[in-house]
């Protein structure tokens, strides 16, 4: 910090991997620190007035909410500065930009003495994918394994394509929140649904509502 860096970068994102072989099957660093841990380094960033930079912990919104109030003078002594990532209108999650915006103005407000703000695009964009490898199908455990295997792994992919165990997780996977009288298909209906998947083929592009189904199927 005394020689110049910025602060610090930390990412939440359950569905971030390692590239190379043989991890891909691995998260990337941060998903294994601990609160404790980052409490640790984010009180050097404080110490030295510099921002920390993070993304959402998603798969669990009270945890990422927990580590947001990091930002907060009131509970740790001196604000920190925070920049998230992001704060985007989801088609799943239509309630989700007020939702973030809310809770900073919370953690901003005078009770808590944060300094919290959130970063977006300020107009649509566009996800691009080489057929299953997209980031969007990162958030299904079963369509993680097989992003996982390499382009020329043509064997690979097949095998398990056809293994009759990664058939019916994916079929979980795709089905979860969409259908029966549970928990997850009540939040999906409320407009907070376990993951930000589109599955309502309609809502995609029609190059997706073309390949999709045959995939799926």
């Amino acid at each position: 910090m005394q020689q110049g860096y910025l602060g610090l970068s930390t990412d939440g994102l359950p569905f971030h991997y390692l590239a190379n072989e043989p991890y891909t099957d691995q998260g990337i660093p941060t998903q294994f620190a601990k609160r404790a841990e980052l409490k640790r380094l984010l009180d050097v960033v404080r110490r030295h007035d510099r921002v920390w930079q993070t993304t959402p912990i998603i798969e669990n919104r009270a945890k990422a909410f927990l580590y947001f109030m990091f930002t907060s003078g009131r509970l740790f002594g001196k604000t920190l500065k925070t920049s998230a990532l992001s704060a985007i209108e989801f088609v799943l999650m239509p309630k989700s930009t007020r939702l973030f915006l809310g809770f900073a103005r919370l953690m901003n407000s005078r009770l808590f003495r944060g300094n919290m703000h959130f970063q977006a695009l300020g107009t649509n964009f566009r996800v691009w994918a080489d057929g299953i490898v997209t980031p969007l199908f990162e958030a299904l455990d079963s369509a993680c394994r097989l992003i996982a295997k390499e382009y020329d792994d043509v064997e690979g992919r097949l095998e398990l394509l056809n293994d009759p165990e990664f058939i019916e997780d994916f079929r979980r996977d795709w089905l979860h929140g969409r259908s029966g009288w549970n928990l997850a298909h009540l939040k999906t209906r409320m407009g907070l649904p376990d993951n930000l998947v589109i599955r309502e083929l309609a809502l995609i592009s029609p190059t997706w509502r073309f390949l999709m189904p045959i995939w799926v199927h």
